[in-house]
């Protein structure tokens, strides 16, 4: 059963238009820039992302992105290989995916469009930003390759797959695989000494701490020296402070939501930023030390 018409918003990808995956095949490859060559796309049983579909919808969509994951690496393998890329082993390798995706990305507009016809749509604010329907497909396999990654980035703190559930009474972009980290903090934490309970102050008014080693270093030092105790010859981890203090249970990563909200900022960039070459921002950060991925923040968005 789908659920009705979402919105007329612009590109918020929590309130999404229904779209149908099997409109890809719907698609004249040639009469598009950017060629997907032998690419074979993703569809989801219910053809729909699970915001649009009744309650055991999302268990559905959640059965056939883990279960496909080694078909769609493949896949996804030779998109990437068809433009000189490669699945990533590293941070550096996913920025250079997210650069492909900023630098190819394409509204959903008829081929026949004329580029100056598109131009004046898009600079429109009454236009939807909407992805051609091939991106979609490449958004999932990218959200599956990234989750694949992290479970195995993170398999030190043991992370579970999960059904992000929420009741639906609104439309939403939940009720979507996602990825729980446990906290490092045990069920019943040891009373935080002086220092720690300071220093769990100090990231919680600064998160962005915990992706910056030097700076955290010299919070620890200064911390220290105001309460007149030594450095700790093992530094606290900002991030476990961080999130023993927030998120006591472990940490809940939705890699479709974290690549709609990516591939969508990507294609507002493309097609309404008003300087000439906007400086991409950074995929790999999903994979380099810190809280998260700050593409909210980036200079130019």
């Amino acid at each position: 059963m789908l659920l009705p018409y979402a919105t007329t918003s612009s590109w918020k990808p929590w309130k999404t238009r229904v779209f149908d995956f099997r409109a890809i095949k719907q698609e004249a490859r040639s009469s598009f820039a950017f060629d997907p060559g032998q690419y074979v796309p993703f569809d989801p049983p219910d053809h729909v992302y699970p915001e649009h579909c009744d309650k055991t919808g999302g268990e559905r969509f959640m059965a056939a992105f883990l279960g496909q994951r080694e078909a769609r690496q493949s896949e996804l393998s030779k998109l990437l290989q068809y433009h000189g890329l490669g699945i990533p082993d590293g941070p550096a390798g996913w920025d250079k995916v997210g650069d492909f995706i900023q630098g190819h990305i394409e509204i959903n507009l008829p081929a026949s469009t004329a580029q100056d016809t598109a131009a004046q749509l898009v600079s429109s604010k009454g236009h939807e930003l909407a992805l051609r329907p091939m991106w979609h497909s490449i958004l999932i396999d990218i959200a599956i390759c990234i989750g694949s990654t992290l479970e195995t980035h993170l398999k030190g703190r043991d992370p579970v797959w999960h059904l992000d559930r929420h009741d639906i009474d609104t439309v939403t972009s939940d009720n979507l695989p996602a990825l729980l980290v446990p906290s490092a903090t045990a069920a019943e934490p040891a009373p935080l000494s002086r220092l720690e309970a300071e220093l769990t102050q100090r990231v919680l008014a600064k998160p962005e701490l915990a992706g910056n080693m030097d700076e955290w270093e010299q919070v620890v030092i200064e911390c220290a020296a105001s309460f007149g105790e030594s450095v700790p010859e093992d530094l606290p981890s900002a991030t476990e402070l961080y999130l023993a203090a927030t998120l006591p249970q472990g940490l809940s990563i939705s890699p479709v939501k974290e690549m709609q909200l990516f591939f969508y900022q990507a294609l507002d960039r493309r097609y309404r930023s008003q300087k000439p070459e906007p400086v991409p921002f950074s995929l790999g950060d999903m994979f380099r030390p810190g809280l998260g991925w700050p593409w909210s923040n980036h200079p130019g968005i």
